[in-house]
């Protein structure tokens, strides 16, 4: 074997395990752990609805929501592991052939999940602020322009090879959701702040403070996820950038890690909680502070 050969086997077998390595630990190992831990949230979603039952057209519209979040994660799981396999065979002509329209659809998932996950939190905060009009539209409007930049992204992703590297859009699609979803945090801040506000200069019977114990919990509870999901969306946009203006292998494993774990992260456990939520400060009348 010449020098030549040898040096070109190496360079082979380098890009064949890099390819390999990127696809497994910025890839499927993130999808994964999280699909797994997505199914068991699911599956406890499911089994207190079985006992509850669904009720009303909110709760209905929410769970088609939720099928919708299963199938794309579904489909998602599915293509990474379709990139695995295929990564084994990266050094041949048929693997570009069949990579291609599949890099094409890759992130028409992840777009579809980060839209509606961004739309049932809006709508948990819509549920809780139930007085204030122009909240809820400023909210829809950001919906809309987060809808649109997504729309846009997989526009451009399909018809171009904008999938396989960093575009103005990726990052623009993110900052709208990372806007809703601070947003929404900070508006249930402010009213987990104001309900706490008011029970504290009033007594409460014992039904009355078993409600605002339940309360306390999920609004703790809204606020705790919120903040994790605007800290990953933030650290998400930066690397954004970061790769968009000077890609390196470590930046690409980051984005790709930091993109299965945004959007895996789909408010699966938020189905039951609005409705119990809107029951009991309906019978508390907490939120009439503001």
């Amino acid at each position: 074997m010449t020098t030549e050969n040898y040096n070109n086997s190496n360079s082979s077998s380098f890009k064949l395990g890099s390819t390999i390595l990127g696809e497994l630990f910025g890839g499927a190992v993130p999808t994964c752990a999280l699909f797994g831990l997505y199914i068991c949230a699911l599956a406890i979603s499911i089994y207190t609805c079985a006992e509850n039952g669904i009720h009303g057209r909110p709760q209905k519209i929410l769970w088609a929501c939720m099928t919708l979040l299963s199938i794309c994660n579904v489909w998602h799981y599915g293509i990474q592991i379709k990139f695995v396999l295929l990564a084994a065979s990266s050094l041949s002509d048929h693997h570009i052939q069949v990579e291609k329209p599949l890099t094409q659809v890759c992130t028409v998932p992840l777009n579809i999940n980060l839209v509606v996950g961004d739309a049932i939190v809006a709508w948990r905060t819509c549920n809780i602020w139930t007085k204030h009009i122009i909240l809820r539209y400023l909210l829809a409007m950001l919906m809309a322009g987060n809808i649109v930049a997504n729309i846009v992204d997989v526009v451009i992703d399909a018809v171009t090879d904008a999938a396989t590297r960093e575009i103005t859009m990726d990052y623009v699609a993110t900052s709208f959701s990372f806007a809703v979803n601070l947003l929404c945090t900070s508006l249930i801040f402010v009213k987990a702040w104001s309900y706490f506000q008011n029970f504290r200069v009033r007594p409460l019977d014992a039904g009355q403070s078993h409600s605002y114990t339940d309360i306390k919990r999920i609004l703790t509870l809204l606020i705790e996820s919120g903040i994790i999901f605007c800290s990953i969306q933030l650290i998400s946009i930066l690397v954004q950038i970061f790769t968009y203006h000077q890609e390196t292998y470590a930046l690409r494993i980051w984005n790709l890690a930091l993109g299965m774990t945004r959007n895996a992260a789909a408010p699966t456990l938020l189905v039951r909680w609005p409705s119990g939520l809107r029951r009991q400060t309906k019978e508390t009348n907490a939120f009439d502070v503001l």
